[in-house]
């Protein structure tokens, strides 16, 4: 639809600020679904994984040909290990999470023995005494931690399947798409005063923001997949390069936190783009084609936005700028913070 604008002179209507409580509640979304992840992952493949299994592991980096490790004796230990349960989230959604268990079991403790001379006298490849060792966790190191991860991520790819994660991202961008519309149209209607609910009723833009909402979906999509692969394939390198059980922990805590803030990042940018484009789009269905640049005004504002700040534009193809060698909507670049005032056409 497009629908001339009538008014006695240019006028600016300052466009739509993206919603911070929407930025937050969909950062908040895409957190839980991080931690979720990281949190069944630890249980059940890093903690799943025997210590004398990951001990192994470091053996591989040290002269292992000089010494061997036997069981010296059982004692019992606590061991813990989780049971899946269903659980309801607030969306009606049910999926399973991990409740902690512990129990008493009969462990080996291991000593360690030298075994040049035995070695030298018999013939045996070093090589060949560590690869057949073995204990509650046989065969190469690195397809026993692949199985247990392959086993979690199917488990984390059904609670966070592809529909879950499209229906989300509907309900949010939904009511960011509310929220901005009718911030939109009352503000041209108080500077033109044109109906309001007639423009709503007849803007047509379902085809647009359905398609924003799968774009938002898709990357949501790529943060669930990217995170599993991170989880596994960090992982699996401390473990080659002989990182004792601690390290690998805490070196999976902090992929973990830089996980979690990337889907903060992800929020922020995706609801600052689709506010951006949506109101870009209903200002050209009025007859509306140019703006103004404007930006946060603070010293966070990055100098190729900063020198775009007060110059106008035409909606249809962007501001451009020698700084960045870019044509730039404001809110549509990584982390943009900036506005755009549109400019209602004069009455001819």
């Amino acid at each position: 639809m497009r629908r001339e604008i009538k008014a006695e002179k240019p006028t600016p209507v300052k466009s739509p600020k993206s919603p911070r409580a929407i930025e937050n509640e969909m950062g908040d979304f895409l957190s839980f679904m991080v931690e979720q992840m990281a949190q069944r992952f630890r249980n059940q493949a890093l903690e799943a994984l025997n210590v004398s299994t990951v001990e192994k592991f470091a053996d591989i980096k040290l002269e292992v040909s000089r010494e061997r490790r036997v069981i010296d004796r059982y004692e019992d230990k606590t061991v813990i290990f989780y049971e899946e349960r269903e659980f309801t989230d607030s969306g009606g959604v049910t999926w399973s999470r991990d409740e902690r268990v512990e129990r008493q079991e009969r462990q080996p403790v291991y000593r360690t023995e030298r075994f040049d001379t035995e070695i030298m006298a018999s013939g045996i490849n070093p090589s060949d005494v560590i690869l057949n060792f073995e204990d509650a966790q046989t065969g190469n190191f690195a397809a026993v931690f692949l199985s247990l991860a392959k086993k979690v991520k199917r488990k984390l790819l059904k609670q966070f399947d592809d529909d879950r994660i499209e229906a989300e991202m509907r309900r949010q961008l939904g009511r960011l798409d509310k929220k901005s519309r009718d911030v939109f149209y009352s503000r041209i209607a108080a500077k033109v005063g044109i109906d309001v609910k007639d423009l709503i009723a007849r803007e047509g833009l379902k085809s647009t923001t359905n398609a924003l909402m799968l774009e938002t979906a898709q990357w949501v999509k790529a943060l669930r997949d990217e995170s599993l692969e991170k989880f596994t394939n960090n992982t699996l390198f401390a473990m080659t390069q002989g990182e004792s059980l601690d390290t690998i922990v805490g070196q999976f805590s902090e992929v973990v936190s830089e996980r979690k803030n990337h889907a903060r990042f992800l929020a922020r940018n995706q609801v600052q783009n689709y506010n951006s484009v949506t109101t870009k789009i209903r200002a050209q269905n009025l007859g509306i084609t140019k703006a103004i640049w404007l930006t946060a005004g603070d010293e966070r504002v990055r100098p190729s936005h900063e020198v775009r700040d007060g110059k106008e534009f035409d909606l249809a193809e962007g501001l451009y700028s020698s700084t960045d060698g870019q044509y730039l909507l404001p809110g549509i670049d990584y982390n943009c913070r900036c506005t755009y005032e549109l400019i209602i056409p004069a009455e001819e």
